[in-house]
């Protein structure tokens, strides 16, 4: 299809037997003891509990001689011996990559997983490998609390495709092939969170595309995905891209309990949720909003407190304490919605800044970029930003100023070639 195609690669744990490990004698590592659902109905429910029973993890740890025994056989593992050569996820590195390149440690972790509430098996989180199964046995039973476990799966590594994803435009479209949408690791991230809001975009664009609707550009300035697909669609990847608050701009802004209310009037839009869902939300952030507004001018209102109760609690002051000498009681509001609130209050002043901060570069995304344009005839361009440009194809000056390589400098002659362009006879 004329797709460009690269190579990553990624590993696995071995899975060992439950029944053959004695995990008393591991510390336990609970979960929370209020877990945070994902879903913004349930947030609403003061006694939310969890759907399934909550499990433990338990915590192991590796030791000099588990150590030794990578050292001795790195002669044998494929990521040493060159026979697999691809970037691999740099939050996640094999075991013997952690022992080669951090000697000074005497013991790493490891978290013994259950891989499911009546599965068999347990995963061995830290421990990937691509070593022989017979070197495996011996790294699991060196192991202290592990000496009997049997291994029902070995650790292995593998290399697969990509598609380099700046082929992509940011409805995550092929641009080489008209209607051919691609989501998940194809496109260059790790697995799990990144595939699966991938997913999401895809799926969507591609329902909107099949029935002929506009299809929908995430925007980096409100959500994470928008971060994510103008990141991979854009600068593209050199290593499997994950998803981290520090990619984003506006990352104070994008705060998960605010997702709703930046998230579901698109999502109703896109018919991707339903109008009762769409009601819930705005019910929720009016409450909110109330109450906000109401703790910034109480203090205004009243000449022997000048300063608002909104104020106390930026000072420092206990925040449940305000709220019910200001006549506002806990129960008007969800725990979960009291904490957003007193967030917001917190941090107006800096979320006032990102806003700010926001105009500006919607300013930049607003400029978009004549697909008349020739590119790689703009005047003052290096070679390189030329082709860095050609290969992109940016849509907008914001979008043509994170791609890496193209200089503040080269931003100011394109927005003049496309200031130009507009003043020319048609």
């Amino acid at each position: 299809m004329g797709l460009r195609l690269d190579r990553f690669k990624t590993g696995t744990p071995p899975r060992l037997a439950k029944d053959s490990i004695e995990l008393d004698c591991f510390e336990r590592q609970p979960g929370d003891v209020e877990p945070e659902p994902f879903s913004f109905a349930h947030r609403q429910q003061t006694d939310f509990e969890p759907a399934l029973p909550q499990t433990i993890t338990h915590l192991a740890y590796t030791n000099a001689g588990t150590h030794r025994l990578v050292r001795d056989n790195l002669a044998r593992s494929p990521l040493y011996t060159g026979s697999i050569r691809s970037p691999g996820p740099r939050y996640c590195p094999s075991f013997e990559d952690k022992v080669v390149k951090f000697p000074d440690r005497d013991r790493h972790l490891l978290h013994l997983e259950p891989m499911g509430l009546r599965h068999p098996w347990i995963y061995v989180n830290g421990l990937s490998t691509s070593l022989p199964a017979s070197v495996q046995n011996e790294l699991v039973g060196s192991i202290d609390g592990l000496e009997a476990a049997r291994i029902e799966r070995y650790g292995y590594a593998v290399e697969y495709d990509f598609v380099v994803p700046t082929q992509l435009w940011p409805t995550l479209e092929s641009r080489v092939v008209r209607g051919l949408f691609l989501a998940g690791q194809i496109c260059g991230t790790t697995g799990y969170e990144e595939a699966a809001a991938l997913g999401l975009v895809a799926g969507a664009n591609a329902a909107r595309f099949a029935t002929e609707n506009d299809l929908w550009l995430p925007d980096r300035l409100s959500s994470y995905l928008g971060v994510m697909v103008d990141d991979l669609t854009t600068r593209g990847v050199v290593e499997p891209y994950r998803m981290f608050t520090s990619r984003a701009e506006m990352r104070l802004s994008l705060s998960p309990d605010t997702a709703d209310r930046r998230l579901t009037p698109l999502a109703e839009q896109l018919q991707l949720i339903d109008r009762d869902q769409a009601r819930r939300s705005a019910d929720r952030w009016e409450r909110i909003e109330a109450i906000r507004q109401r703790l910034e001018r109480e203090g205004e209102l009243r000449a022997s407190r000048p300063t608002s109760a909104a104020d106390r609690i930026r000072r420092g002051e206990d925040p449940e304490t305000v709220l019910l000498q200001e006549g506002v009681e806990l129960s008007e509001l969800a725990p979960r919605d009291r904490a957003t609130l007193i967030s917001i209050i917190r941090y107006r002043g800096y979320l006032e800044r990102e806003s700010r901060e926001a105009g500006r570069l919607r300013d930049a995304e607003r400029v978009q970029i004549p697909s008349e344009l020739r590119l790689d005839e703009v005047p003052g361009l290096s070679h390189e930003i030329r082709e860095r440009l050609t290969e992109v194809r940016p849509r907008s000056l914001g979008q043509a100023s994170r791609i890496p390589g193209v200089t503040p400098a080269a931003v100011a002659l394109l927005a003049a070639a496309i200031s130009q362009h507009r003043r020319a006879p048609a």
